[in-house]
């Protein structure tokens, strides 16, 4: 297959796309949610790519949120009467929900807003913990909101880089940057709930 017949083939396949929308973007962009291993930046990448800067990034952005809140909200209502009854027996479960309970929105929005930051461990652990849900699901739409529409300027720019190679270079620095602040972020908070353990004189051994 040649270059050409390669190039009709993805046009063919982006068509067929096209039609399904607003409902199968938006579905896709859910499933990232309950499936970890989709890549985000690969579904808003598609989505950017068929229907436009605009409209990408509002199909991405709505189905990521609503992901969220779904994954939120059935760990809230049914898992966590579960995790209640066995926080007794494992000390990390209490750890776990009492670091998240004393999580502001302000540094819960910097967490959310770094889109390597696994999405499906925040809904697990604050749907679980007595975070108030209503600043929950605000703060995630608002960080989304920035973690997607930077996902959809690294989109844009590959997808130009096709016509323009030189917008190869912020495509990939946008991914780079976006890594490293993720793992800076990360590695600060994991930081702090392990500071924690030990100023209390206390290790998951010694439980």
């Amino acid at each position: 297959m040649n270059p050409s017949e390669i190039a009709s083939y993805i046009n063919e396949i982006f068509e067929k796309y096209r039609d399904l929308e607003p409902l199968f973007p938006i579905l896709i962009s859910v499933a990232e949610s309950f499936f970890p291993a989709f890549p985000l930046v690969l579904i808003v990448t598609l989505n950017v790519a068929v229907y436009g800067g605009i409209k990408g990034f509002l199909y991405s952005w709505i189905g990521n949120v609503i992901g969220s809140v779904i994954v939120f909200y059935f760990f809230r209502i049914v898992v966590k009467k579960i995790a209640l009854k066995s926080e007794g027996r494992f000390q990390r479960i209490h750890r776990l929900r009492v670091w998240v309970a004393g999580i502001s929105p302000a540094v819960l929005f910097v967490i959310a807003v770094m889109p390597f930051t696994p999405s499906s461990v925040l809904n697990i652990a604050f749907g679980t913990a007595d975070y108030n849900d209503r600043k929950y699901v605000i703060t995630i739409s608002l960080a989304k909101s920035v973690m997607i529409l930077l996902l959809s300027l690294f989109g844009v720019s590959f997808v130009d880089a096709f016509s323009k190679p030189v917008m190869f270079i912020p495509a990939i620095g946008i991914i780079v940057l976006t890594y490293v602040l993720s793992k800076i972020i990360k590695d600060k908070y994991m930081k702090g709930i392990k500071g924690d353990e030990e100023v209390n004189g206390e290790t998951e051994e010694d439980k």
